[in-house]
């Protein structure tokens, strides 16, 4: 797996911008019916969208986009600073999707409830 840049380029030296990026979306329970109703947010630091599940370096659950949003947020501002003090020069982006782009049966998240 390599680093991907905001321009979809492999990120070999210092000083290349990798790109963070934030996705949040509503779950969709019948594909997802172990994870309860809600928001999805996950952070990507390169990849080649949201289903790229191999550039996923956090995600999370929050009861409405709002909570998802702002979670979210906080994980990838943390990505975007790690990146920095490796010498690297990140961008990053915020996509509110509108569709779950999660296959069914790959979700990684998972709750015990009860």
């Amino acid at each position: 797996m390599e680093l991907l840049g905001a321009d979809g380029q492999p990120v070999r030296a210092a000083g290349v911008a990798p790109i963070v990026t934030l996705y949040v979306h509503e779950i969709n329970t019948v594909a997802h019916p172990a994870t309860p109703p809600g928001w999805r947010w996950a952070v990507h630091i390169g990849g080649r969208g949201p289903a790229d599940l191999d550039y996923c370096v956090n995600a999370g659950w929050g009861p409405d986009q709002q909570v998802a949003a702002l979670t979210g947020e906080a994980v990838a501002v943390a990505a975007f600073k790690a990146l920095r003090l490796c010498g690297l020069t990140p961008t990053s982006q915020t996509q509110v999707l509108d569709h779950d782009p999660i296959p069914a049966g790959a979700d990684r998240i998972q709750f015990a409830i009860g």
